[in-house]
């Protein structure tokens, strides 16, 4: 599932994650937040969550990975020069 705020989904939805991709975030208490509801079971505290993160995030395309069953975490980084994306328009006639 994917959610751009996935801090409402019930708890009991929210325990059959695997993976959570956390990108960045300047607000406080949401990163806050995502420490409270991921990042408890993998880090020691608050500051140590908050380094990383801040540390993972801090360039475009760059985002923290949580691994929930493991409790590790990797750094995603995407290809900075992603090809255009084009669509396709077509024309049906009936």
């Amino acid at each position: 599932m994917t959610f751009t705020f996935s801090l409402r989904v019930p708890c009991e939805i929210m325990n059959t994650y695997d993976y959570v991709f956390l990108f960045n975030d300047q607000f406080i208490g949401n990163i806050k937040r995502m420490y409270e509801h991921y990042g408890t079971d993998i880090f020691t505290s608050f500051d140590e969550f908050r380094e990383i993160f801040d540390k993972y995030t801090k360039n475009q395309y760059e985002c923290l990975v949580l691994c929930l069953k493991t409790k590790k975490y990797y750094q995603y980084k995407s290809l900075k020069n992603i090809p255009e994306f084009k669509t396709l328009f077509f024309n049906y006639t009936w």
